[in-house]
């Protein structure tokens, strides 16, 4: 049988999550169950992390994980890993399902991730289970991948997006079905801090040193990675001191690769021939190193095409980092010019001119550093999208 089940016997301390909620609390008090939770992401934790690590805490809530990630877990949650990788995911998904219902499991309430389809058959095997699914992303109009989403999306309870944007994309059909709840950023830990300093190789950065940080998953268009690297060059000459930090992984992750078959940054480093002393690449980062990074920056840059919004960007405000982004969705709905942030055009002028008048005159916009940190923490803290998350159960 194609299922492996890993139950986390950890030492570990148990994540600190908030008491819990008064429904559950009051029904503790009328003599209510335990609830089954079920948990479908193919990279534990994910999108969930928050929400399960607050139901693995609670006494009133028996938490499960089916993931693809390799053997891994937390405390008070039961692992369960896809080991098929020849079936879809849909399929693989659905073999683990049926083991655990052949073993007398039945979920109260499963919360899937619905992507790559690894609840399409969910319905099918637990008809009497509530499901919450995740959707994130609704493709182009006649993609083949939005007809599994649209037999998910129907066979679900309740669907979270994290953005008004991501909704807005789903045929409106579904809307009345999608909230939008964000799952967090850990807002304790992404903070400011003015002692920090930061050591990559040879290199030493620390507070007050002019840095120009980016960071991103994989360093693509999709992210605005050719248009910020060409802004650098004109930067540099501006601003003799600024060093330049880039953080991420060379593979794309959300688009195509360049067409010569090399990275976009192999590509753009023998098209730019940029100072590498000064501008250094960091690779793919931790979150103990990603902190560090905003909380040494000067100023931030984030740039998106119409896509989801990034994690990064929020935990950088959350930091009090000085955020420099585009125009456009979905930055739009998170960074208003002037109040939290600075805006420019998705090109390689507007962003070097903009980062340099920031340079010149940074306490100008120290406010922007205050605002981005509140907006995050009013919004974003992963504590209350908990609270907001947990009403749909």
């Amino acid at each position: 049988m194609n299922i492996e089940s890993i139950t986390n016997l950890s030492s570990a301390t148990p994540p600190v999550a908030s008491a819990p909620s008064a429904r559950f609390t009051e029904r503790s008090a009328l003599g209510g169950k335990v609830k089954k939770i079920l948990f479908i992401h193919p990279n534990f934790p994910g999108q969930f992390r928050y929400l399960a690590e607050y139901c693995a805490a609670s006494p009133w809530f028996e938490v499960d994980f089916i993931t693809e990630a390799l053997p891994c877990g937390a405390p008070g949650i039961r692992m369960h890993r896809i080991v098929d990788n020849r079936s879809p995911r849909s399929e693989s998904t659905a073999k683990v399902l049926r083991a655990l219902k052949a073993a007398g499991y039945i979920p109260d309430l499963a919360v899937a991730h619905s992507g790559w389809g690894h609840d399409y058959y969910f319905r099918d095997i637990f008809p009497e289970t509530s499901i919450i699914s995740y959707p994130e992303w609704y493709h182009h109009e006649g993609d083949i991948r939005n007809e599994m989403l649209n037999v998910t999306l129907q066979n679900s309870d309740h669907v979270m997006v994290p953005t008004q944007y991501q909704k807005s994309r789903f045929p409106t059909r579904f809307h009345d079905k999608i909230r939008v709840i964000h799952e967090g950023v850990d807002v304790q830990y992404f903070s400011p801090a003015t002692d920090v300093v930061f050591k990559y190789f040879e290199h030493e950065f620390k507070c007050g040193d002019e840095i120009i940080t980016y960071a991103a998953r994989g360093l693509e268009p999709v992210r605005g990675f050719p248009e910020f690297m060409r802004a650098i060059p004109s930067i540099l000459n501006a601003r003799p001191n600024v060093r330049v930090i880039i953080a991420g992984d060379q593979q794309s992750c959300y688009g195509p690769a360049h067409p010569s078959g090399m990275s976009w940054r192999k590509v753009l480093e023998d098209e730019l021939k940029l100072p590498l002393e000064r501008v250094i690449f960091c690779g793919k980062v931790g979150e103990p190193y990603l902190l560090k990074i905003f909380q040494i920056s000067s100023l931030h840059i984030y740039l998106s095409r119409p896509f989801i919004l990034s994690w990064s960007i929020l935990e950088a405000m959350s930091s009090g980092c000085l955020i420099l982004g585009n125009s456009g969705y979905p930055l739009q709905e998170v960074l208003t010019d002037g109040y939290n942030g600075v805006v420019c055009e998705l090109d390689n002028i507007s962003i070097a001119e903009t980062a340099i008048r920031i340079l010149e005159s940074p306490g100008k916009f120290q406010h922007c550093r205050v605002q981005a940190r509140e907006f995050a923490k009013k919004n974003y803290c992963s504590e209350k999208c908990v609270q907001n998350q947990l009403q749909l159960f």
